[in-house]
């Protein structure tokens, strides 16, 4: 089996809640160099990353299983399950778990981007729309 080539990771606001688990996971892997930094809140800028399309996450599933030739059986549960859906990232991606884990329970609510500001800071323009870079993504992972 290759080797993978050694990769050096920087991580910014290490520090944080999902820093802290991104760092853990990537240093219990063993195969990265990693630099851990943290900025002071008045030098760090939020952005939002809007898409082309605004979805559910049923929506996500659906369209991501049909590109699969799968259909994906949902069950509607009136509750707010985020550890149930961080088991069911477990099961259905090859995602690290913890990474995965920490993501999923800090959702709370929606998400939505309010501007664009990150796509003109890095003038780029051409947004995918989203079957094409979930295809995109499946193909390099060789599915």
């Amino acid at each position: 089996m290759p080797s993978e080539p050694p990769r050096e990771i920087l991580v910014t606001g290490a520090s944080g809640f999902i820093g802290r688990a991104v760092v853990r996971a990537l240093v219990g892997r063993g195969k990265h160099d990693i630099a851990a930094s943290t900025m002071a809140l008045e030098a760090s800028a939020w952005f939002d990353i809007p898409g082309p399309e605004v979805m559910t996450g049923r929506e996500i599933l659906e369209r991501i299983g049909a590109l699969r030739g799968r259909q994906i059986m949902a069950i509607e549960i009136p509750l707010l399950t985020p550890q149930l859906s961080a088991l069911w990232l477990k099961l259905v991606t090859r995602a690290d778990f913890a990474v995965a884990r920490e993501l999923v329970l800090g959702l709370s609510e929606d998400l939505l981007p309010t501007d664009e500001r990150f796509w003109q800071l890095i003038e780029h323009t051409e947004l995918l729309p989203f079957d094409e870079a979930a295809r995109r993504a499946l193909l390099s992972e060789g599915q």
